[in-house]
């Protein structure tokens, strides 16, 4: 008898004594800047060896809406030499290169090239 309370006042004290959960420290974001991205996709032009590029921003559009860039004067559709030719270009207004990677739809290779710059 004297064993069991002994036994049963020392699971008493370990389980006032032990300690309990915490709960989960917060996460709050570190001051700095907040940046805007875009996605850049270029595809060949068809028979040569020059490329069209499109960028996405998120920006709403409507169904079947060319996004390629266009040249701000003509309104004709830019055709650049490469993706570094139009990521020059973008550069020019902030964007910066984050990461790349490609895709294959059968015919041809797309690469899409993720960027972003400082919020305005």
């Amino acid at each position: 008898m004297k064993t069991h309370f002994l036994f049963l006042m020392m699971m008493g004290w370990l389980a006032w004594s032990a300690p309990a959960q915490e709960s989960a420290p917060t996460i709050t974001e570190a001051p700095g800047p907040e940046y805007e991205y875009c996605e850049m996709r270029g595809e060949p032009v068809y028979g040569g060896n020059k490329m069209t590029v499109t960028v996405d921003v998120g920006q709403e559009r409507r169904k079947l809406e060319d996004l390629r860039l266009r040249d701000e004067e003509t309104g004709k559709i830019r055709v650049f030499n490469s993706m570094i030719d139009a990521l020059n270009l973008l550069r020019k207004e902030g964007w910066e290169f984050v990461q790349g990677y490609a895709s294959f739809d059968g015919q041809y290779v797309m690469h899409h090239w993720i960027l972003k710059r400082e919020k305005r």
